[in-house]
This record gives C-alpha cells, sequence and structure tokens, in this order.
C-alpha cells in the first residue's frame, strides 16, 4: 500500500493485484510435485516388494521357506526412478526459484524434502547393491 499526504489527512492507494490467479510456471511447478511424489511412491512400493521377506518366530520353527535376498528383478528399475525423481524435483525447484520474486510469493519446501530423499536414496542404493 502506498500513503500520500493531502492537506494534513493521510489517505492509502490500493495497488490493483493485476495476477488473476496461478499462472502457467505456478501449475507447472505443482504438477512437478505431484509428479515427482508419485515417482517417489512408487519406488517406496518397489523396495517394499523387494525387500526380504521377515519370517515370524513360528513359521522358522514350521520350516516355511521365506525369501532371505532382495529380489534383483525389481531393484533393477530403482536407479532410474531415482534419477527421474531428483532430475524433476531439482528442475521444480529452479523453476520455484525464477517464480519466487514477491513478497506474497512463497517456496515449496516439499520439492526440496523430495530432493534430499533423492539424493539420499541414491546414495544408499548405490553404496547398499
Amino acid at each position: 500500500m502506498e500513503t500520500t499526504w493531502r492537506m494534513g489527512r493521510t489517505t492509502e492507494k490500493k495497488r490493483s493485484e493485476r495476477r488473476k490467479g496461478p499462472d502457467a510456471l505456478t501449475k507447472s511447478i505443482r504438477w512437478l510435485g505431484v509428479a515427482g511424489w508419485s515417482i517417489m511412491s512408487i519406488i517406496l512400493f518397489l523396495i517394499d516388494r523387494a525387500k526380504p521377506d521377515f519370517a515370524p518366530w513360528l513359521d522358522t520353527r514350521r520350516g516355511v521357506k521365506v525369501r532371505k535376498y532382495w529380489d534383483q528383478d525389481i531393484l533393477s528399475n530403482l536407479d532410474f526412478l531415482i534419477i527421474a525423481c531428483l532430475c524433476i524435483t531439482l528442475l521444480g525447484i529452479y523453476l520455484n526459484a525464477k517464480r519466487n520474486r514477491r513478497k506474497a510469493d512463497s517456496f515449496r519446501i516439499n520439492l526440496i524434502i523430495l530432493s534430499v530423499m533423492s539424493i539420499f536414496g541414491i546414495f544408499y542404493y548405490s553404496l547398499r547393491f
């Protein structure tokens, strides 16, 4: 708001907001976040399916056979998915940084969290398997 002085009185001029709603860049940042979290959900699902089975005490006593190794067929797609998730989130962070000019603009913290999770996953996956 801008304040002007006239004859001992203050009047305030309201600046009109020219933004009518979210523009294409804001929508694309939102959809990049949705795509990144969708890929991360798929990654977590694949990790759950590939990990060794848990054998309760009673099953071991009965002789039930469980898989004690990581399923490499499922894990073969993880490296591509983690790198794709990291690229999508880094693109979203870059676009958000370009868009963040006004005080009312906000930074998407979910993209930062997702990129940290992807970087951690890349390091863990490269060291573990």
